[in-house]
């Protein structure tokens, strides 16, 4: 069985690193913030590794944008393990 984290409010410090760690594990990463940009980098520095990674854009401030995007992560990466909140 796959195991997926959630990293929200993804950043280059703490969340980084705990995605890296995760995903150094066998876990596949989603990466949540609102800087798509940000996302998109996490995802190829993660992906270089042999991680499998996706970005989510998304406001975590908003709790209907927050419902679906834990829809979102199912879909694409299957059941949500662990959720790392840094937002």
């Amino acid at each position: 069985m796959t195991q997926t984290i959630i990293v929200g409010g993804y950043g280059p410090g703490i969340s980084s690193a705990v995605a890296a760690k995760f995903g150094g594990r066998g876990f596949s990463v989603a990466l949540v913030a609102r800087n798509a940009q940000r996302l998109a980098a996490g995802v190829k520095e993660l992906e270089a590794r042999g991680v499998k990674a996706a970005a989510f854009p998304c406001d975590l401030a908003d709790p209907v944008a927050t419902r679906a995007l834990i829809g979102q992560v199912r879909s694409k990466l299957g059941s949500v393990t662990v959720l790392h909140w840094n937002a």
